[in-house]
């Protein structure tokens, strides 16, 4: 018995091998490369983006070890002529088959030819949009007489040529979705380029049709469409304004795990891009943030917030001079107050001293004051670089008192320079070096105010 399941083993192991050995690839060839300066192709799949670096004879192949039939082919060129050149072009590859195709880089605009009739039926639909959109852009078809017959004309023509298409069901339902992710683009472009005015008015079945995203949208493939997360956040947004709402209208209308994760990291990301900090907000996030594997890292990351967004104050930390007082940000209110955070073991920072150093005798007695805050871990080599860069210790020369300063600042490199308004709100939390020119003009206008 043993016997035999150690052949049953090495069986299957075997027929693993096999079946790995054939796979799933791409086998390609790139023509007119004689003619290319620079170029740049990349394979995208849902999990993995890919290289592809054509060896001898401008040859190339793929191995695919995902499920995934669906790829998207990205290249970038620079012609010898110093023309740019793009192509961007879904690709259907059956798992452990061999899909051939041959890329002409001097045609314009570049050619793909496929092996097979799926990836020839995708061509044509691909060249198909690309032409329509071109007839809109650059052409000026439609205009203002026949934009709602150009619209119906296009249409039409999109599900008449996918409709004659003899293709598997999976690249059926693919194309179906794309014809739509154009249309929805079209129609984006409609919208610009025929707004209303005092002599036309876009009729209103194209202009406050709103299509249903969800019913095409929600498959694996969904991110292999350009700009298919800015269509799905757009969506989300008309089903509420606020980021609770739109979280509910995600997982209710969207099913796909990827779809799911990615709407969520962006709806959640602009929360926290254009939310202020304060104990209620940070709240608010905790809620948002529920389930997501970062979670931790974003609440952090928030908190930090507290003291480094714009109009945030400055952290109540106290700071000790050359003499050993005492001091506070905070006792400068009236005044802007223009923060240096540096150390003595910092080339880059000292490098600035003599450029600060100009700027304090400059507008002495003025609205701006200067404080200059070590972040030093003892006092004995702040002191010594001090003497060294010959700085006045009489003026606003400080050290740090509570090494949590850096942390609640968010301060990971020095020299780090810091801009606070009157009230004592953070006006730039980076502002410019000494040594730029521009700061001079800054502070001279705040020197006036």
């Amino acid at each position: 018995m043993i016997h035999l399941y150690i052949s049953l083993f090495l069986l299957s192991l075997c027929c693993s091998c096999q079946a790995s050995a054939g796979g799933t690839r791409i086998v390609g060839k790139f023509k007119g490369m004689e003619q290319v300066q620079h170029h740049h192709f990349t394979l995208r799949g849902l999990d993995t983006t890919y290289v592809i670096k054509p060896g001898a004879e401008a040859a190339f192949e793929l191995s695919l070890p995902e499920d995934a039939p669906f790829y998207l082919l990205e290249g970038s060129l620079l012609m010898g002529d110093r023309s740019n050149k793009q192509l961007t072009s879904p690709l259907y590859v059956k798992r452990g088959e061999t899909l051939k195709i041959e890329i002409d880089l001097a045609a314009a605009p570049v050619v793909l030819t496929a092996s097979d009739a799926n990836n020839r039926s995708m061509q044509e639909f691909r060249k198909f949009a690309e032409r329509k959109m071109q007839e809109f852009l650059f052409d000026k078809i439609p205009n203002w007489n026949n934009v709602e017959e150009w619209v119906d004309s296009y249409r039409n023509e999109a599900q008449e040529l996918i409709k004659a298409q003899p293709v598997d069901e999976p690249v059926a339902d693919f194309l179906n979705s794309w014809r739509q992710v154009e249309d929805k683009k079209m129609m984006d472009a409609v919208r610009f380029q025929f707004p209303d005015n005092d002599s036309f008015r876009l009729p209103s079945r194209l202009k406050e049709e709103k299509p249903n995203l969800s019913a095409f949208l929600d498959r694996p493939y969904w991110s292999l469409f350009p700009q298919s997360d800015m269509y799905v956040m757009a969506y989300l947004q008309d089903q509420g304004k606020e980021p609770e709402d739109q979280l509910a209208a995600l997982n209710r209308l969207f099913k796909t795990p990827s779809i799911r994760q990615v709407m969520t990291e962006q709806i959640v990301d602009q929360y926290m891009k254009r939310t202020p900090y304060s104990p209620a907000n940070l709240t608010r996030l905790e809620g948002l943030t529920s389930g997501m594997s970062d979670r931790e890292a974003r609440l952090e990351s928030f908190r930090k917030k507290e003291f480094t967004a714009p109009g945030a104050p400055a952290p109540d930390v106290q700071f000790r001079d050359a003499q050993g007082k005492l001091h506070r940000l905070s006792e400068f209110k009236g005044k802007y107050v223009y923060v240096d955070l540096w150390a003595s073991w910092c080339i880059p920072c000292c490098q600035e001293v003599p450029h600060l150093q100009k700027l304090e005798k400059e507008f002495e007695g003025g609205n701006v004051v200067f404080v200059s805050i070590s972040t030093d871990k003892s006092e004995k080599p702040w002191r010594a670089r001090m003497e060294q860069l010959k700085v006045n210790v009489e003026g606003n020369q400080w050290i740090v008192t509570d090494d949590r300063f850096s942390e609640m600042m968010n301060i990971r490199t020095i020299p780090h320079f810091l801009l606070y308004d009157k009230e004592g709100k953070l006006m730039k939390y980076r502002a410019r070096r000494p040594s730029s020119t521009m700061l001079r003009n800054e502070l001279q206008l705040l020197q006036h105010r």
